[in-house]
């Protein structure tokens, strides 16, 4: 489901954008919703149901109801998106089956259903470190598989 916000200065064109924000509503997302307001660009923001929309009114954002873990729900907001600017993630979540869920399963998902022709995602550095989290070992095993999926028309991402 598809819905507006109760921002009046956030109600835009219905599919206006070709630009979607993954975790628009989260710390990095909200900063990157601005950015892209001040500079007058249109985009969309894929927002979970119980996701407090109030960080992003005010930005013009289409506000499309979906969820990485709904693989079903993203169609609705990828359709004629040409960038994505993937933001979403668990951080402190300690549940590696979660983690794994929302960083491998939930991006394969959005890459998987996309049609766009660049996708930017955000990897935190903790996939560098030795003794790794569980957050880190699963945005690691996406981020090995991140180059590939690119390179080779995102067949990493389908495996």
């Amino acid at each position: 489901m598809t819905q507006q916000p109760v921002d009046p200065r956030s109600r835009v064109e219905r599919r206006t954008g070709t630009i979607l924000v993954t975790g628009a509503t989260g710390l990095v997302g909200r900063a990157v919703c601005r950015a892209l307001a001040d500079r007058k660009l249109k985009f969309r923001a894929l927002v979970r149901v119980s996701s407090d929309r109030s960080t992003i009114e005010g930005t013009g954002a289409w506000m499309n109801e979906g969820d990485l873990l709904r693989p079903e729900s993203l169609d609705a907001a990828l359709d004629g998106v040409e960038v994505i600017l993937h933001l979403a993630g668990l951080v402190k979540n300690k549940d590696a089956r979660a983690l794994h869920a929302v960083h491998v399963d939930g991006t394969r998902a959005l890459i998987e259903r996309s049609k766009a022709r660049r996708v930017v995602a955000l990897s935190s550095d903790t996939v560098e470190r030795t003794h790794r989290s569980p957050y880190a070992d699963a945005s690691g095993r996406w981020r090995r598989c991140w180059p590939t999926a690119i390179e080779r028309s995102w067949s990493c991402a389908r495996r």
